[in-house]
């Protein structure tokens, strides 16, 4: 006898990278700002006590007003 038997996984697509042949990609075309967030807040350690970093601080510890910057 056989049974069915429900399975979940979970699949995480890598990210293409970015070259001159390949300027877009599944993330960046339709969350473009999802890109610029980032990249702010990889500048934010070297940008020291610059009081526009303090937003990014803000939203990277709450992941639900994040997720809004890239809606």
């Amino acid at each position: 006898m056989s049974e069915a038997t429900d399975v979940e996984m979970l699949y995480i697509a890598q990210i293409e990278a970015l070259s001159a042949g390949n300027t877009s990609n599944w993330l960046l075309s339709p969350h473009p700002s999802a890109y610029f967030y980032a990249a702010l807040l990889h500048a934010a350690p070297y940008l020291q006590d610059d009081p526009r970093c303090r937003p990014l601080t803000l939203k990277a510890n709450r992941p639900a007003i994040a997720a809004q910057a890239f809606a």
